[in-house]
């Protein structure tokens, strides 16, 4: 079960300036052009973002996968839509936090842009990397399923509720 020391920290990592969380669209209708700043982030979120990422993610957290699925989507329109602060593009971390969000809540959970990334990755991967993939995400969706048996969680629909590594090869 997520600590509560670890829920806040993860909300604040995945808040925005003006308070609100930082969350996957289900479609391009929701996007909403980033406001004026000065591109200065807190020094709260640049020494701790990630890590409340990682430990969210260890914890079977909804919202960190979320955050995860952000931090690495590869494409050029992510910082700007999602309003990120940091961004790590990579295919296949993308690939495999975003096939474990479709196994856990859905192929819907991943919403419309994150989905035709995913949808874009996939067919150009050779076939001995999807399948080490799909391996570690259903290594990685069983010991989530564990982790959170205590605490079963599900990602509510209110954009204002709700809240592994694969890369080893």
């Amino acid at each position: 079960m997520a600590s509560s020391e670890n829920r806040w920290s993860l909300r604040l990592a995945s808040s925005r300036e003006d308070g609100s969380l930082i969350r996957l669209s289900s479609s391009m209708q929701d996007f909403r052009p980033r406001g004026a700043n000065d591109g200065v982030i807190s020094q709260f979120h640049a020494n701790n973002d990630l890590a409340a990422l990682e430990k969210g993610t260890a914890e079977a957290d909804p919202l960190a996968l979320e955050g995860k699925i952000l931090l690495h989507l590869p494409t050029a329109f992510g910082k700007k839509v999602f309003d990120l602060r940091q961004a790590l593009p990579d295919s296949r971390q993308f690939a495999g936090y975003a096939l474990m969000m479709q196994q856990l809540y859905g192929p819907e959970a991943l919403g419309e842009s994150a989905g035709a990334a995913l949808d874009s990755i996939l067919p150009n991967l050779d076939p001995t990397t999807r399948a080490s993939l799909q391996r570690q995400a259903d290594e990685e969706v069983a010991r989530w399923r564990q982790t959170s048996i205590a605490s079963p969680r599900s990602i509510p629909d209110s954009r204002n509720e709700r809240s592994g590594s694969f890369c080893a090869d």
